[in-house]
């Protein structure tokens, strides 16, 4: 079974989002060019503990309505889809996840992210990332495999040429995480 919810934040034109990201952008802004990422990787933005409740919740009515574990479940996602799915499974999952699929995805929330690690360990994570994505820079890709590089969990990272996309050399490796 596959489900793909919808972020709840309409913003016209079908677009959708978890959170808006205003704020965010003006970090990027001064962050960025400065080199000092520690605003961004602790940053908590406004609406996003609400979005990931919202989708904890979809989970969980899932899991017992078709009377499923935790461990069973693969939950990923893209951009923001997979930022607000690692702080699902980092800070609401009562156990771990199945596995963890981050496409494009970057360290936010990192106090509450490290604290949620230490009890998932073995938790099986895949993360990709292009080196010239323009939308999440790659370097914010990195902390957030920094993270995962010094925590006990089964991590592997694909690093491709190009931009905020989800490759097809990506593919077999997400592809294991249903086996």
């Amino acid at each position: 079974m596959f489900v793909f919810p919808n972020a709840p934040i309409g913003l016209g034109g079908g677009s959708q989002a978890w959170w808006m990201i205003e704020h965010m952008i003006s970090l990027f802004q001064t962050a960025l060019p400065s080199g000092n990422l520690s605003p961004i990787v602790k940053y908590i933005p406004g609406g996003f503990q609400d979005s990931s409740d919202k989708l904890m919740a979809t989970i969980t009515r899932i899991v017992e309505r078709y009377n499923l574990e935790y461990t069973q479940l693969v939950i990923g996602g893209f951009s923001q889809g997979a930022i607000i799915s690692t702080d699902v499974v980092l800070r609401l999952f009562p156990e771990n996840a199945g596995a963890l699929a981050i496409f494009s995805g970057i360290l936010m929330c990192s106090d509450i992210w490290r604290e949620g690690l230490e009890k998932k360990q073995g938790l099986k994570i895949i993360q990709s990332h292009g080196s010239q994505d323009m939308v999440l820079p790659f370097m914010l890709g990195n902390e957030l495999k920094k993270l995962f590089e010094s925590s006990d969990v089964d991590y592997s990272f694909v690093q491709f040429q190009g931009d905020h996309s989800i490759p097809p050399e990506v593919y077999p490796q997400y592809y294991s995480l249903l086996d």
